[in-house]
């Protein structure tokens, strides 16, 4: 939506004030287009064998279940591992507010174990959700795992993600520059 919303301003801006009255607004729209893409389309968490991949806006992480310590879900589905660090998923939120007023305690029933380890079960476990529905597939992903008895000890890799930040940074350099033209 900001996508088409973006090449209609863009677009009607161009077709009354002409390509160079309506560059600042090109520029702000190329600008819009890139943050929506790379926010939107790009981030993910899957579950690819024995490794967890979350795919963030500027970075994909590569978490083999070996290295996961804890699954949690306080404001997003985060993995902690055993090395202390943390993995944020930027795909998957948990919910807000309004859904932490309707949270029951049967919503969260039949969940995999490793849920209900810390004696408490967050908002953001409860399944519908995007932390949620995330938690599961890692959570019954990494029992799988240690069922099987498999071993690895790779560690966990962060790759930049060249492209977006290569468009992100071409999309601040037209919005700013489309004010000098």
């Amino acid at each position: 939506m900001i996508l088409l919303l973006s090449v209609a301003a863009a677009a009607a801006h161009v077709a009354t004030e002409g390509p160079r009255g309506a560059a600042p607004t090109l520029g702000l729209a190329i600008l819009a287009s890139v943050v929506a893409v790379a926010a939107y389309w790009h981030p993910h968490v899957t579950v690819d064998g024995a490794t967890v991949i979350v795919a963030n806006v500027l970075s994909t992480t590569y978490v083999p279940l070996s290295r996961i310590a804890h699954v949690d879900t306080r404001w997003a589905l985060e993995l902690q591992l055993d090395n202390g660090k943390q993995v944020r998923a930027f795909a998957a939120p948990a919910p807000g507010t309004s859904a932490a007023r309707h949270f029951r305690a049967e919503d969260v029933r039949g969940l995999p174990a490793d849920t209900y380890a810390t004696g408490s079960v967050r908002v953001g476990d409860k399944p519908g959700t995007p932390s949620g529905d995330a938690a599961i597939v890692v959570r019954t992903a990494l029992a799988q795992w240690r069922d099987s008895g498999e071993e690895d000890d790779n560690p966990a890799t962060r790759r930049l993600n060249v492209a977006a930040i290569v468009a992100t940074l071409v999309g601040f350099g037209a919005a700013v520059g489309g004010f000098f033209v």
